[in-house]
């Protein structure tokens, strides 16, 4: 019979409960499966990597990819349900078979409870048709400024895809800021730059939103909302 020394069987114990924890969480949340190489924490993928940090670093890669090229084609719909997938699509379907369609599960981040899966497109239609209307009535770029902040977080709070909402919700309003800025009543023509922003602060920013606080999300949109270079050559000063 093998011996095992004091640290082997710590280990061992260790090893054995994360089997345990992982089982059960399983159990419970047994539609991962769904998404998920059996157990794993890793998306089924098309190219077949198994690995989590592979993943991300090839996601990375295949997804940055994919953002220059949208820069040169700017908008792509008409801001609605379609326009929302067509993005998702165009940044990860070299990745995965779900690109382009909505989440057939319900998603949460820590205390956070995203839209429900059956509320998901009446929620996303209604808020997308308020949104295509509020815009034609900005005048300003606080204005402006302010109606991207309600909406950015009413769409984080749809969380409609298993992956990408971020990066999806952020390209969604690149465009459209770069569509409408020359229809509205505004003193220059402004485009979005998410660089100019402070990545722990929007993040900070987006979860105070949940709590229907907007305050600091306005405060970093508008950091990134610029008009002439001269502006925002004078913003990346002030972040550097």
């Amino acid at each position: 019979m093998e011996r095992l020394t004091t640290n082997e069987k710590v280990k061992k114990f260790i090893d054995s409960y994360n089997q345990e924890v992982l089982r059960e969480y399983q159990k419970e949340q047994h539609f991962e499966n769904v998404y998920c190489y059996p157990n794993t924490y890793v998306l089924k993928n098309k190219l077949g990597i198994k690995n989590y940090d592979e993943l991300q670093q090839k996601e990375r890669l295949i997804v940055a990819t994919a953002l220059s090229v949208l820069n040169y084609e700017n908008a792509t719909g008409n801001f609605d349900i379609s326009h929302l997938k067509a993005i998702h699509f165009i940044l990860f379907n070299q990745l995965y078979d779900f690109a382009g369609e909505f989440r057939t599960i319900n998603l949460n981040k820590g205390m956070t409870n995203f839209c429900s899966v059956h509320l998901l497109v009446p929620y996303l239609k209604d808020t997308l048709e308020h949104l295509r209307k509020d815009i034609k009535k900005v005048t300003s770029k606080k204005e402006f400024v302010s109606f991207l902040a309600k909406y950015y977080s009413n769409l984080n709070m749809a969380h409609p895809f298993r992956e990408g909402n971020g990066r999806t919700i952020r390209e969604f309003f690149r465009q459209l800021v770069y569509y409408y800025s020359p229809l509205l009543p505004l003193e220059e023509l402004y485009e979005i730059d998410y660089s100019l922003m402070d990545r722990e602060k929007l993040l900070e920013a987006i979860i105070d939103s949940i709590a229907h606080d907007n305050h600091l999300l306005e405060l970093e949109l508008a950091k990134g909302l610029v008009g002439s270079p001269k502006e925002k050559e004078e913003k990346v000063k002030l972040k550097k």
